[in-house]
Formats: structure tokens, C-alpha cells, sequence
């Protein structure tokens, strides 16, 4: 779920599998992490703090980012702390409406985790009824989400769709109610809401 998020001060963050790039502006400037072997995945900024999602391993990564400038990257989140299980693909990531909290999916256990921004403490969001195998995710309502998902262990049995998720409780719980098929994609990624319309991302990983 590859993405780019700019922020209130027009800051430009983008995430790659191997770095972080932050256009302050106008000059572009690129951070890795202090892990080798991150995977980074997505992101998402609130409140002038980037977080990307790491998919080789449980973690979620903080970037502060200034007007002119952009501080050190570090571990805002380790899933695992917090009852995460082994294997695990942290994918695509969302602010709640208030900004109180992050939705962050891992494609490999098919769930969806809430990270507090105040405590970054992570709890599982109980799917009820429900798998949710998202990579990338929108949030269209304080209780509504889409995400880009996908069934299927191989190329030749794999089903990709947009999932509609919903939650009364303040993502304590959700379920989803929708799954929309589209016979034309091959491997989408992520997707945007513009417009009250949302476009999704095909990568064509296997028309290559």
C-alpha cells in the first residue's frame, strides 16, 4: 500500500519499501530507518507526525515533520508488545475521525488493529463475523471504512475487492458488510477518496 500523505503545512511524505521521503516544500529529503531490514509499507500523517506501517515486521514508525525541517525516525508502536502474533504483514494505515487513534491492518492475520496516539497502546479491533485481509484502507465516516483486499493463496485463485467496514463503538469492534468484486483488477494496492469517489491503485505486479 505504497502511499503519499501531505500534511497542513504542505509537507510531502512518502513511503517506500526501503525509506521515508519528506518533501519540505520545495528540497526533497529522504530518512531510513534505523532497522536494515524494514519493509515500509504505508502512511498516514496527523498532526504534523508522519506513521508508516513496517511489513517485515510488527512495528509502526514515527517521523516528525516541521515546516523546514523533519526530526529523527523511531518506533512509535511494536504490535508484538501487545499480543500481535507470528507471521504478520502490517499494511495500510488511517487516522480515526477524532485523530485519537490509528487503524492499521495486517494482511497476514487478517485483522485490524486501533494504536492510540496518546499511549500508543494497541488493541485489536474484534471483527465480528468477519476477515479483513486489507492492504491499503479510507476512512469515508467516523464509523466507516474501506480497504483493499484480497482472498486467495496463489495467482491463480486470488480474488481481489474493496471490503466496507463498519463500527458502532468507536472501532472497539466492526464488521464487514460489504465486498465489491471488480473482474478488471490485478493486484490493486491502495486507494483515495476524492470527490466522493474512490480510486484505487492497480500495480499490475503480475502484468510484469
Amino acid at each position: 500500500a505504497t502511499a503519499e500523505v501531505r500534511d497542513q503545512a504542505g509537507n510531502l511524505a512518502t513511503a517506500t519499501p526501503v525509506s521515508f521521503t519528506v518533501d519540505v516544500q520545495a528540497p526533497t529529503l529522504s530518512f531510513t530507518t534505523p532497522a536494515e531490514d524494514a519493509f515500509l509499507n504505508d502512511v498516514f500523517v496527523v498532526d504534523g507526525t508522519a506513521y508508516l506501517t513496517d511489513s517485515s515486521r510488527p512495528l509502526v514508525w514515527e517521523l516528525p515533520l516541521g515546516p523546514d525541517q523533519v526530526g529523527e525516525p523511531a518506533v512509535f508502536c511494536d504490535l508484538s508488545k501487545h499480543g500481535l502474533g507470528s507471521p504478520n504483514y502490517l499494511n495500510g494505515i488511517v487516522a480515526t475521525a477524532d485523530r485519537s487513534a490509528l487503524l492499521v491492518s495486517d494482511q497476514a492475520q487478517e485483522a485490524l488493529w486501533r494504536v492510540d496516539l496518546d499511549t500508543a497502546a494497541a488493541t485489536a479491533v474484534e471483527l465480528v463475523d468477519s476477515q479483513l485481509c486489507a492492504d491499503g484502507l479510507a476512512l469515508l465516516e467516523p464509523g466507516l471504512l474501506i480497504g483493499v483486499s484480497s482472498r486467495g493463496e496463489s495467482r491463480d485463485d486470488a480474488v481481489f475487492f474493496v471490503s466496507t467496514v463498519r463500527s458502532d463503538d468507536g472501532w472497539a469492534t466492526a464488521r464487514v458488510t460489504r465486498e465489491h468484486v471488480d473482474p478488471r483488477w490485478t493486484v490493486p494496492t491502495t486507494l483515495a477518496v476524492v470527490d466522493d469517489r474512490a480510486l484505487v491503485v492497480e500495480a499490475h505486479l503480475w502484468s510484469r
